[in-house]
């Protein structure tokens, strides 16, 4: 326990600190472990958006409701975190005017998420999605 007094060494600890923080951040969201909860919120007929996630075997709910600006519907749909990157696409497709937010889920009854083809190579895929290279494009 040297230098315990050198305005230096807490520099040094708080830049590690805040530094081992950032990296584990970036790790846990390339992995993209877990499950969310999508909640969508659309002022259109979401008949063609319910649709779409079901043929696609997503337990999808459908609410209506009551907002400022009149009648909304409400969709909440449970998915796996490496999916939301198409939903979000696909709900932008149908409506780019939807307002969305995304909760993490500790617990999903079994069913509410599609089924994987589990092959040999799926065991690995979070590390691969961690270590993937992306070539820059110019």
């Amino acid at each position: 326990m040297q230098d315990i007094n050198s305005p230096l060494n807490y520099i040094a600890y708080a830049g590690g600190f805040a530094m081992g923080n950032f990296i584990g951040i970036l790790i846990e969201q390339k992995l993209a472990v877990g499950i969310t909860l999508i909640r969508i919120i659309t002022s259109k007929k979401a008949n063609e958006l319910l649709k779409e996630f079901r043929s696609k075997g997503y337990a999808v709910i459908n609410v209506p409701a009551l907002a400022n600006g009149g009648k909304v519907e409400i969709i909440f749909l449970p998915a796996r975190r490496k999916d939301i990157r198409n939903i979000i696409s696909t709900v932008k497709q149908y409506n780019p005017n939807a307002f969305y937010t995304i909760e993490d889920v500790r617990q999903l009854s079994q069913g509410a998420l599609p089924d994987i083809s589990y092959n040999s190579r799926h065991w690995f895929s979070p590390w691969h999605r961690l270590f993937r290279y992306r070539r820059k494009t110019k």
